[in-house]
């Protein structure tokens, strides 16, 4: 099969989505400006994120969010590979794989993640949700067979599903209205990063090192973000 299949049928349903903003999206701008201005600080808002490197509340959502993304995408991002190099799977067994988290996530968010929310709180339900990526990670890392894998996946999806909204709410509620824009851009621009250094890193640990050091790398900045979360979070 023609391996840039995937690609073409990404890019027909990034076509879709964008044909059904066009046509079903109403315009929430209501005032435009008379001309287009676009200067390099808005390109790279270095100035805000300085400033919000200067507000505790903010700086610590920021880096609780770079902790975040730097453990799962160094796993995520390097998923294939460690699932080659520690299970000798093929490529279609890693689409199940990623097919089952895609499920567990829409069930999740579906029917518990709102009735766990008010049960317990958000504070509580963010530690959860760190804590079922650590189990998830550790549980890989241990796994020696293609089945097994299934199951710590299951905490995977949870944690990924819960903890992403979280901190986002967390976030927009430390700043103003007017800046709510600029700090998600400043977070975007964090998570680039960690997207840019994780495949890299990853690459370089399952070529050079036993595959199993990944997840627990993993497991480890994700349990440093447990321990920020926990001095820095009310419950």
């Amino acid at each position: 099969m023609d391996y840039s299949l995937p690609m073409f049928f990404a890019a027909t349903i990034t076509l879709v989505s964008i044909v059904l903003v066009v046509f079903f999206l109403s315009e929430s701008v209501t005032e435009k400006p008379d001309k287009l201005s676009l200067s390099f600080d808005q390109i790279l808002p270095i100035k805000d994120a300085i400033q919000f490197g200067e507000t505790p509340n903010v700086r610590n959502i920021l880096l609780m969010f770079f902790l975040f993304n730097v453990g799962f995408f160094l796993f995520i991002s390097n998923f294939s590979l460690l699932a080659e190099a520690q299970l000798h799977v093929t490529a279609d067994q890693v689409g199940f794989y990623m097919a089952w988290i895609g499920m567990i996530r829409v069930a999740i968010q579906s029917f518990l993640i709102v009735r766990l929310l008010r049960a317990i709180g958000e504070s509580s339900m963010l530690k959860t949700g760190i804590i079922a990526l650590i189990v998830s990670m550790v549980g890989i890392a241990l796994s020696t067979e293609y089945l097994l894998v299934f199951v710590p996946l299951i905490f995977l999806a949870y944690g990924t599903g819960v903890i992403r909204p979280i901190l986002t709410s967390k976030l927009t509620n430390c700043v103003t209205q007017k800046e709510t824009g600029t700090v998600l851009g400043v977070n975007n621009s964090l998570t680039s990063i960690g997207q840019i250094i994780t495949p890299i890193a990853g690459g370089f640990m399952i070529e050079y090192l036993p595959p199993q050091v990944l997840p627990i790398l993993a497991a480890v900045l994700l349990s440093s973000l447990l321990f920020f979360v926990r001095n820095h979070i009310k419950s």
